[in-house]
C-alpha cells in the first residue's frame, strides 16, 4: 500500500516540475531584439532557454493564385458573336440587294411583278437584325437598306416610314442626311400627293428626346394614335410590332400595343380586335383602356356588325371609367346603336336620359335631346313627348339652339297633336326668347290665328292681333293683324 502512495507523490512532483519549465527553440538574435527568459533559475542552476522577439517581425508570405474569371455562358458567347458579325451581316444585305437589282428595259419590266421572294426574305432578315441590335448605330444603315428594298417593290409609303425611323431613332447617325434626302425625293415624286403628310411626320421627329427606345416609343405612340391614313397604316403597325420585339428599356409598352391596335383598325377589323384584346389582357391598368374599349365598340358596331359584343364594350367603358373623356362618346355610340342599328328604342331613350342626367348642359346633351325628340316623333308615335323634349332643350340651352327647338315643338303641336294651348304657350316662349324681332312678331300673330281659327275665340283673337300691331308696328304682319281685327269687328256688327 505504501508503495502505491509513494508512486503517486512522485508523479505529482514530476508534473509540477515540467509545468514550470518552458521549452523554447533557439532563435538567432537580431539587433534591437528583446530577450525573455523563462522561470526563476536557482543559483548555480543550468541556464534556461530564451525566447527572442524581433521589434519588427516580417509577416509570413503566402502564395495564392489570382481569382479566375467565371467561364462565359453560351448566351454571352452568342451575343458577342452576333455583335462581331453585325457588320458582315449588313454587307451581306448590301451585296444581295445589288445582285438582285431589277435589270432590263421598260418592256421587260412591264410584265414583271415588282415583288420578288428575295425582297420578302431580305426584309425579314433586316427586321431580325433590328430586333437584335436596335440601338446599334449600324441599325440606321439597315433602315436605309429597307427603304431601298421597299422602293424597288414600289411600296413607297413603307419606304418613307423606314426613312422616318432613321430620323426618329438615330439622330446622331451618319445616315441621317441620306435618309432626309431620300425622304424629300419620295415626297417630290412617288408620294407627291402625300407630301404634306410626310412633312408633318418629319416635323414630329424633331421634337423627340431621350435614348433610342424612348425616342422611338414616343414617335410610334404619337403617329400611331393620330395618323388616319390607310396607306401608312401597315408600315406603322409593322414598326410598332418590331419595337415590341426589340425594346430594351422603355417600360410603358402598352402605349405601343395601343398604337398598333389603332393602326390595325385601318387594315383589318379582326386584327384590330386581337390587338385591343391583347392590350386589355396584358396591361389591365393601362391608361389606354378607355380609348381601347371605345375603339373596340366602334369596330364591333360599324366594322363587324357584332352589336351584342359592342354593347358589352361600350357598357364596360361606361361602368369602369365613368369620368374618362372617352366615356361621353361611348354613351352616344351606345344610344345611337340601340336607335339606328338595333331599333331598340326603349334602351336608346334610357341611354340618352343617362347622358342628359350626367352631362347637364354639355353639347352632348343637346345632341341627345334632339335624338330623343326624333325617336318620340318618328319612331314611337309619341308627339307629345317630342314636344316636351324640345321644350327641355330650350330650357337648358339658349340662342339659336333654343329657338330651333321651340320652332320644331310648335310645328308638332299645330300639325300633329292639335294641342292649341300648348302651341300658344310655345309661341309665348319664342316671344320671350327673342323679343322685338320678326320671329317674335310671327309667333304673336300665330297666337292670334290660333285663337281666331282654332279656338273660335274672337275676343281673345282681337287682343292678340292688337299685340302684333302695338309691339311690331313696322312689321308687315301688323297690317295683316289690322285687317283681321277689321274682319272680326265686321262679323260682330252683323
Amino acid at each position: 500500500m505504501w508503495q502505491l502512495i509513494f508512486l503517486g507523490c512522485f508523479s505529482l512532483l514530476t508534473g509540477v516540475a515540467y509545468a514550470e519549465e518552458t521549452v523554447v527553440l533557439p532563435l538567432p538574435l537580431e539587433s534591437g531584439a528583446t530577450v525573455i527568459q523563462s522561470g526563476n533559475p536557482a543559483p548555480n542552476a543550468e541556464t534556461l532557454p530564451t525566447i527572442v522577439i524581433p521589434d519588427n517581425p516580417v509577416p509570413a508570405k503566402i502564395d495564392c493564385p489570382p481569382p479566375q474569371p467565371a467561364p462565359a455562358s453560351d448566351a454571352d458567347k452568342l451575343r458577342k458573336q452576333r455583335s462581331q458579325i453585325a457588320a458582315k451581316w449588313i454587307e451581306s444585305f448590301r451585296s444581295t440587294i445589288k445582285d438582285t437589282a431589277r435589270n432590263g428595259n421598260f418592256f421587260t419590266t412591264l410584265f414583271t411583278s415588282s415583288k420578288q421572294p428575295i425582297d420578302t426574305e431580305l426584309l425579314g432578315d433586316m427586321d431580325r437584325f433590328i430586333a437584335l441590335h436596335p440601338d446599334m448605330p449600324e441599325a440606321a444603315d439597315v433602315y436605309l437598306l429597307k427603304s431601298q428594298v421597299h422602293t424597288r417593290m414600289e411600296s413607297y409609303n413603307a419606304a418613307a416610314v423606314d426613312l422616318l425611323m432613321v430620323m426618329a431613332g438615330y439622330p446622331d447617325s451618319k445616315s441621317l442626311a441620306e435618309a432626309s434626302k431620300r425622304l424629300s425625293e419620295l415626297g417630290g415624286d412617288q408620294l407627291k400627293k402625300q407630301a404634306s403628310v410626310i412633312g408633318l411626320l418629319t416635323q414630329k421627329t424633331k421634337a423627340l428626346t431621350g435614348d433610342h427606345d424612348h425616342r422611338v416609343a414616343a414617335y410610334l405612340a404619337d403617329i400611331g394614335t393620330t395618323m388616319n391614313d390607310a396607306d401608312f397604316a401597315r408600315p406603322i403597325a409593322s414598326e410598332c410590332a418590331l419595337f415590341l420585339q426589340s425594346n430594351r428599356s422603355f417600360l410603358d409598352e402598352d402605349i405601343i400595343e395601343h398604337a398598333l391596335a389603332r393602326q390595325s383598325m385601318l387594315i383589318d377589323n379582326r386584327i384590330a380586335l386581337y390587338h385591343f384584346n391583347t392590350l386589355l389582357a396584358l396591361y389591365p391598368s393601362s391608361p389606354m383602356l378607355p380609348d381601347s374599349l371605345l375603339s373596340m365598340g366602334n369596330v364591333q358596331r360599324k366594322g363587324l356588325k357584332l352589336y351584342a359584343q359592342a354593347v358589352k364594350s361600350y357598357s364596360k367603358l361606361i361602368e369602369q371609367y365613368p369620368e374618362a373623356p372617352e366615356t361621353k362618346n361611348g354613351y352616344l355610340a351606345l344610344a345611337g346603336m340601340y336607335d339606328e342599328d338595333m331599333s331598340d328604342y326603349p334602351n336608346a331613350l334610357k341611354t340618352y336620359d343617362a347622358i342628359v342626367a350626367k352631362y347637364k348642359d354639355d353639347p352632348v346633351v343637346l345632341q341627345s335631346l334632339r335624338n330623343m325628340a326624333l325617336i318620340y316623333q318618328n319612331k314611337t308615335s309619341q308627339p307629345a313627348k317630342a314636344i316636351e323634349t324640345y321644350v327641355k332643350v330650350s330650357e337648358i340651352f339658349k340662342g339659336a339652339d333654343a329657338l330651333d327647338a321651340l320652332n320644331k315643338a310648335e310645328s308638332i303641336a299645330t300639325s300633329s297633336t292639335h294641342d292649341w294651348n300648348v302651341a300658344m304657350n310655345i309661341n309665348d316662349r319664342i316671344i320671350a326668347l327673342v323679343p322685338n324681332t320678326d320671329t317674335a312678331a310671327k309667333a304673336a300673330f300665330a297666337n292670334g290665328e290660333i285663337a281666331e281659327l282654332n279656338l273660335k275665340d274672337t275676343e281673345q283673337a282681337r287682343k292678340l292681333y292688337s299685340v302684333v300691331i302695338d309691339g311690331y308696328p313696322a312689321n308687315a304682319l301688323a297690317k295683316e293683324a289690322q285687317k283681321r281685327i277689321a274682319a272680326i269687328d265686321k262679323k260682330m256688327q252683323n
